[in-house]
């Protein structure tokens, strides 16, 4: 298998969400003594995670706004629309799920930034796992690593290379998202997905609008045909949406599909996808 293609990689992980961060109304009066309070741009980088911007809103806040919260970082969360965010997904996994529905149906090219509120008040837990963290258990980076031992499982059948790394190399990992680090992230994880040959099957999960997710075994190759492609995999899995083209026949239209913000290539062969195009946790999320 040839190596992932670095000038792709670097595209994927250098893109960014601009992004408008305000108080909720109510508790801008409640909990700030300079209300109406500033808004927060930033651009956050699309594979990253919503725990890594909190100690920065929570600083802006503080700043600009004379924030008084004297509660614990995993007191705080985001949402959109009024729809808490999952902080365990990618950021830009996130901003395509909230934005992309609304703007299919309006025809509407996706709003930038992306509007969305921190909340310092009544935690979901009905629909947000709570962060906790402690000097020796960190759960974004644990549940990040429990994400890249599935992906490894996946493509072997074992966790074992995986299992196989460093301590200083399974930190490498993290400390290259929550540091935007490129060359360290990828010195290591260029170990995980490079096989001597084609892996068993690919991390794939695929998110329908009101439908569970879906996340089952592809394999990269079948016996009798060349490469999968995304649109294999895809009529596979999601047969009522994305229909296989015949001899005689087109598909008919597919849904939009994304993947890192843009329409997928539905031809492009799913393990060069994988290799190239995948989240940091080496999942394709589309």
């Amino acid at each position: 298998l040839k190596d992932p293609d670095p000038d792709v990689t670097r595209a994927v992980w250098e893109g960014k969400v601009p992004m408008r961060i305000t108080m909720d109304p109510g508790e801008a009066i409640a909990l700030t003594s300079r209300a109406p309070a500033e808004a927060h741009f930033l651009l956050a980088p699309r594979c990253s995670y919503i725990p890594l911007l909190v100690q920065q809103v929570r600083q802006f806040f503080v700043d600009h706004a004379g924030l008084s919260f004297a509660g614990d970082d995993s007191e705080i969360w985001f949402e959109s629309q009024g729809v808490p965010l999952k902080w365990h997904y990618p950021i830009g996994l996130l901003y395509d799920l909230h934005v992309a529905p609304v703007c299919s149906r309006s025809g509407e090219p996706p709003p930038l930034p992306w509007e969305v509120t921190v909340r310092f008040r009544g935690f979901p837990a009905d629909k947000l796992i709570r962060v906790q963290s402690s000097m020796t258990v960190d759960a974004p980076q644990d549940h990040f690593m429990a994400m890249i031992k599935e992906a490894d499982y996946l493509r072997s059948g074992s966790i074992k290379k995986v299992m196989s790394l460093s301590k200083q190399d399974q930190t490498a990992l993290w400390s290259g998202i929550s540091s935007n680090d490129y060359e360290g992230f990828w010195a290591v994880n260029t170990r995980l997905i490079t096989t001597d040959g084609a892996p068993k099957s690919v991390p794939v999960r695929i998110y329908v609008v009101g439908r569970s997710v879906v996340q089952e075994p592809v394999a990269p190759f079948e016996s009798s045909s060349p490469a999968n492609t995304l649109s294999d995999a895809l009529a596979r899995l999601l047969p009522s949406l994305f229909q296989p083209s015949t001899p005689t026949a087109s598909p008919p239209p597919s849904p939009l599909t994304l993947l890192h913000g843009v329409p997928a290539p539905l031809d492009a062969p799913l393990l060069w996808l994988s290799q190239n195009c995948a989240y940091p946790d080496n999942f394709l999320h589309i």
